[in-house]
């Protein structure tokens, strides 16, 4: 029988108050150490659990502040490839890159989302530096890691029978647009709606690298928030 994304999700036992996984099943990496594990000790180590409460389910851990509010700031989940980690998109705002693109709808263009990211701080030069060549112009040249683009742009006409409209103009072809081949591997994250928690952003993680530079950046991001 096909076993579903949730029955490939591990259980958890707890020593010395660390939740660890019991099932040798997952991808084990550097330290004999599973990628769950090294989120746990990590955010432990970063004083994180000391401001938000842990809440131990089977699908996810997640982290609640202390100071009150019913949504988590901060979720794990197990993969079988990795971990994903989520965090409320309000939060991410100032620090995600979003591509969007204008589609012609009668006499408007409309926007919509081609693909959320991620750049990690420490591989933001070489993200910039290896971009596919047609988003060379759109993002290097402005030296943008962050922020809202438009792959094409819309501007104002006058039609005699429909007055003032939208007309799209092409500056970036959308098609074939591929979210994992923006630029080089390792160095950004694609962000997606988390569909348990559907108000935060996740990001799945496949080596301690990664986890550790995106946990350290998150949980300071959190901390001071919740200050």
């Amino acid at each position: 029988m096909t076993r579903t994304i949730f029955e490939l999700i591990q259980r958890f036992e707890v020593v010395d108050g660390i939740p660890r996984l019991t099932s040798s099943n997952i991808n084990v990496v550097e330290g004999g150490e599973d990628l769950m594990s090294i989120a746990v000790n990590l955010l432990n180590k970063l004083g994180f659990e000391k401001q938000f409460n842990l809440n131990r389910a089977s699908q996810y851990i997640g982290y609640r502040s202390r100071t009150g509010g019913k949504r988590y700031q901060l979720i794990l989940c197990q993969r079988k490839d990795g971990v994903c980690v989520s965090i409320p998109k309000e939060i991410l705002a100032p620090h995600i890159l979003t591509l969007n693109y204008y589609r012609q709808f009668e006499e408007y263009a409309t926007s919509c989302g081609l693909g959320t990211f991620w750049v990690l701080p420490s591989k933001q030069s070489l993200f910039l530096s290896s971009l596919q060549p047609e988003y060379w112009n759109l993002l290097q040249v402005e030296d943008k890691v962050h922020g809202d683009f438009y792959l094409n742009e819309k501007i104002k006409i006058y039609e005699e029978d429909f007055g003032v409209v939208d007309e799209i103009v092409e500056r970036i072809p959308i098609d074939g647009f591929n979210a994992s081949n923006l630029s080089a591997p390792n160095t950004y994250l694609v962000l997606n709606e988390d569909k348990l928690f559907p108000y935060a952003w996740q990001a799945l993680l496949t080596s301690s690298e990664s986890m550790s530079e995106t946990l350290t950046c998150f949980a300071h991001f959190l901390m001071e928030m919740d200050k």
